[in-house]
């Protein structure tokens, strides 16, 4: 995996990983401002329903409800609505029945009393009096007097449906926005990746021995940086194998010369010697004295002895100079 690939997926992975955190939170808190308002307006909805059923419950008369008990239904996700008096007998069960049974009314609570996964349940008490009258001769507060309770269940349905939708909505929008986000991403990686691509093919050119190599100065500061380095680096090494090829030629020209003396310098050595050789063989025909005699062949052996040596030198030297040639001979 190169660079480029890998910056791809990980971003890739970053974004969409984003994009569903923030749906879910976006999400999460849309829903519990969405309760919050539908419990403050079904609180708000309770409250005015049992001031509207006063009449009703004092008179037994479930007709003086009926235009409340409408409204309220007609509301969105107002699925049912009761009226019950102070020993909990309904006076009036609209909607959804079955929603108004199984759950227990409390005495002065008003507002949310219970919550399940399809709806809220609201419920608020019922009283008279508790207003002040004022006479010219006193002046009293009548304690307010229970008369019955009012219960009414709001669905949940349109909430969740709402809340799927602003999830949806938020992921769409989450999602547009990664994409839109990776389509930048991709040109950025390509815009840092490419600079690095042609970096290391410079350098793998140079680790193949290719001379005059050089990267382009382009992409980001950082690898603008890098890059004059590597054509530094080439500079300094192009020179140190200059110097080395220069260093290595003079030894060989050295080595040559030095071979080419040698050479020569034996050649022209075993030249009189052979002359000398020459004489010694012919000195030893003459009439002489042992005595001469000996000391005549002493230096023949001499000679033949610097004669080998002088030999040897020059097949060293056709050894440097790539001339020496192999003698094919038989042997036991």
């Amino acid at each position: 995996m190169n660079f480029r690939r890998a910056l791809i997926i990980i971003g890739t992975g970053a974004l969409l990983l984003f994009a569903l955190v923030s749906s879910l939170v976006i999400s999460w808190r849309s829903a519990e401002s969405l309760r919050d308002r539908v419990v403050q307006e079904g609180a708000q909805i309770t409250r005015s329903f049992a001031h509207s059923a006063e009449l009703a419950l004092l008179y037994r008369s479930p007709e003086n409800a009926d235009e409340s008990v409408k409204a309220i239904l007609s509301l969105p996700d107002r699925v049912a609505v009761g009226i019950y008096d102070e020993l909990g007998r309904p006076l009036v069960e609209r909607g959804e029945v079955s929603s108004l049974e199984g759950w227990q009314t409390p005495g002065t609570v008003t507002g949310l009393v219970r919550e399940d996964v399809s709806a809220w349940y609201f419920a608020a008490p019922v009283t008279v009096g508790g207003e002040a009258e004022s006479t010219p001769f006193s002046s009293e507060q009548q304690e307010p007097e229970l008369i019955g309770w009012v219960r009414v269940v709001v669905s949940k349905a349109s909430s969740s449906e709402m809340i799927r939708d602003i999830f949806v909505f938020n992921l769409a929008i989450s999602l547009s926005f990664a994409v839109l986000v990776m389509l930048c991403m991709r040109w950025f990686s390509r815009w840092l990746s490419v600079p690095l691509e042609q970096l290391a093919e410079s350098m793998a050119r140079a680790e193949q021995g290719e001379s005059g190599v050089r990267a382009r100065l382009f992409g980001p500061t950082d690898l603008k940086v890098m890059e004059r380095s590597f054509n530094k680096m080439m500079v300094v090494l192009e020179e140190r194998e200059a110097a080395l090829k220069q260093a290595r030629d003079a030894a060989i020209a050295s080595s040559r010369a030095k071979a080419e003396f040698a050479a020569t310098v034996s050649h022209e050595v075993r030249t009189p010697l052979n002359g000398v050789l020459g004489m010694l063989e012919l000195l030893k025909g003459t009439r002489l004295e042992d005595e001469q005699l000996e000391y005549v062949c002493v230096a023949e052996d001499s000679g033949q002895s610097l004669l080998r040596l002088i030999n040897d030198i020059l097949d060293f030297s056709k050894i440097d100079a790539g001339k020496l040639q192999l003698e094919q001979i038989e042997y036991d």
